[in-house]
């Protein structure tokens, strides 16, 4: 069950917090972020060779998420978003190792959206990894 949404079928509260975000609601897209920030990461090292890049592709993900939204058209919205790490992670394993300056982008584009500062989001990612 997404946490802090209890007594609501998970795929239905993701769907609607998707929806949501899709019309630029932050909070929702906070909701999404809080719920689901710790399956990501560990989708996220499950693929990843390195795990210095975990957090950057959790960042990315995210962003990309938020972008996306409008776009999101199915039902199972974890399933979409495991895609997204997956696609995410990939790239990261192909290309040169940890590029940081893409790192700090998406941590920055990710404290915009949560309504945080860079610093606060790059600590907890870096903690998280």
């Amino acid at each position: 069950m997404v946490s802090g949404l209890a007594g609501i079928d998970e795929r239905t509260t993701l769907s609607s917090l998707v929806r949501r975000i899709a019309r630029g609601d932050k909070t929702a897209f906070h909701q999404l972020y809080t719920s689901l920030h710790s399956a990501v990461r560990e989708d996220a090292a499950g693929i990843l060779s390195r795990g210095a890049d975990v957090p950057a592709v959790v960042s990315s993900t995210f962003v990309e998420v938020w972008w996306l939204a409008r776009h999101h058209t199915g039902t199972d919205v974890r399933a979409w978003i495991a895609g997204i790490v997956a696609f995410r992670a990939h790239e990261r394993e192909r290309g040169p190792a940890a590029d940081e300056s893409a790192a700090d982008d998406s941590h920055v584009d990710l404290a915009r959206l949560l309504g945080e500062s860079a610093t606060s989001v790059r600590a907890r990612c870096a903690l998280s990894a």
